[in-house]
C-alpha cells in the first residue's frame, strides 16, 4: 500500500511527497515540544537503536500507507457512502447475524466451593463472610479468597451459560445465572454435599431485536460499514499489488 500511494491517481507524486514533508515537519515539532531539545530527541532515537534517517524511513512507510488508505478507501466512502449500504445488504446482514439480535439470556459466573461439610457451622460462617465481602466489593474470586485467609475454598469460572446449555448444568447454577443481573451474589447453597456461593460476572439479557428497531438498524449499519471498508481495503491492496514490482536480491555471498 505504501509503495502504491503515488499510483492511485488521487494526487500527483509531487503532491504526495509534499504532504509527507508537511507531516514530518509536524512530527518533528511535536517531538521537540515533548522532549525539549534536538539533543534529547537524538538521545531518545539512540536509546531505541535508530537515527533520524532510519526514523524518517519508518515514518515514510507508515504515512504512505495512511495516504493510500485515505485515497483508495476514505475518498470513495465520502463520495458514495450512501450507495454502499443498501436495504438489501442490511436485510441480508440481519438474517446472517440473527443470533446476535434474537436470543435468550447468556451469563457467566464465578463459583466458590467451600471445603468441609456443608452443614458445618465453621463452613457456614466462612460462606456468610464471603457473601458479605463480595456484595460489598467488586473483586474476583481469587482476590476474595485472599481477603479471607481463614476460609478454605476453591473457585472456578463457568461461562457460556444459556438456555441451550442448561442440560449440561445443575439447575441451581443455571437458574441463578440466567435470572441476572450482572454482579449479583447468591446466598450460600448446598450442592453435592458442599456449600457454595456464586457471582454473576457476565450477563447479556434476553433480546428480541426486530429489523425495524432503531438500535438494530444502527448495529447493522456499523457491521455493514466495517464490511464495506474491509472490501474496499481488499480491492485497494489488490490494485497496489498490481502496481508494485517485486524482485529478489541476489545472494552475493
Amino acid at each position: 500500500m505504501a509503495q502504491a500511494a503515488k499510483t492511485f491517481g488521487f494526487a500527483t507524486p509531487e503532491q504526495i511527497d509534499a504532504l509527507f514533508e508537511d507531516e514530518m515537519k509536524r512530527d518533528e515539532e511535536e517531538q521537540l515540544r515533548d522532549l525539549g531539545t534536538w539533543q534529547e530527541f537524538s538521545k531518545e532515537l539512540e536509546r531505541t537503536g535508530r537515527t533520524w534517517q532510519s526514523y524518517v524511513r519508518e515514518r515514510r512507510v507508515e504515512k504512505m500507507q495512511q495516504f493510500a488508505e485515505e485515497f483508495a478507501i476514505g475518498m470513495r466512502l465520502q463520495k458514495q457512502g450512501n450507495l454502499f449500504l443498501t436495504p438489501r445488504m442490511l436485510r441480508e446482514t440481519y438474517q446472517r447475524e440473527l443470533a446476535s439480535f434474537v436470543h435468550g439470556p447468556h451469563a457467566g459466573v464465578i463459583l466458590i466451593t467451600f471445603e468441609g461439610s456443608g452443614t458445618s457451622p465453621e463452613v457456614k460462617d466462612g460462606a456468610e463472610a464471603a457473601v458479605a465481602l463480595w456484595r460489598q466489593e467488586d473483586i474476583d474470586g481469587r482476590e476474595l479468597l485472599k481477603r479471607l485467609p481463614d476460609v478454605r475454598a476453591t473457585q472456578r469460572e463457568i461461562g457460556g451459560i444459556s438456555e441451550e446449555a442448561r442440560a449440561s448444568l445443575t439447575a441451581e447454577i443455571a437458574d441463578f445465572a440466567l435470572a441476572g443481573p450482572l454482579h449479583r451474589v447468591s446466598d450460600p447453597f448446598v450442592l453435592g454435599g458442599s456449600l457454595r456461593i456464586a457471582k454473576i460476572v457476565a450477563y447479556d439479557p434476553a433480546r428480541n431485536g426486530k429489523f425495524e428497531d432503531p438500535d438494530v438498524q444502527n448495529a447493522l449499519r456499523e457491521i455493514c460499514y466495517k464490511g464495506v471498508v474491509n472490501e474496499l481495503r481488499r480491492q485497494a491492496l489488490e490494485r497496489a499489488m498490481q502496481r508494485t514490482e517485486y524482485w529478489k536480491q541476489k545472494d552475493l555471498r
